[in-house]
């Protein structure tokens, strides 16, 4: 499956085999975004069974922000909502042929 997506500022491209899910993003304008305005991607997972979405959820991550982390222990993975992926590598092994997961 592939599928693409764009807002005002970036265009996403998602293609999915049987197991693994490529995610490539870019500014439209071809620009290095201002740092100061992005801190990074939260990435929400739907599952999706004959097109109805039958599950979301924030992927989560092991980087955190110094002024959100409460305390938590390191390597206590946290929602990319609440901290944005800055680089990642990720690898899911969850789909199946009746499912699919964008």
């Amino acid at each position: 499956m592939r599928a693409s997506g764009q807002s005002p500022s970036f265009r996403l491209r998602a293609i999915a085999g049987s197991h693994v899910v490529i995610l490539a993003w870019d500014t439209r304008s071809g620009r290095k975004p201002n740092e100061n305005d992005l801190l990074g991607f939260a990435i929400e997972r739907s599952t999706l069974r004959d097109g109805a979405v039958i599950a979301k959820r924030w992927l989560r991550g092991l980087k955190r922000f110094k002024d959100k982390d409460k305390g938590l222990p390191a390597g206590t993975p946290v929602s990319s909502a609440e901290h944005p992926i800055q680089t990642f590598q990720w690898r899911r092994c969850a789909t199946t042929s009746s499912s699919i997961v964008a």
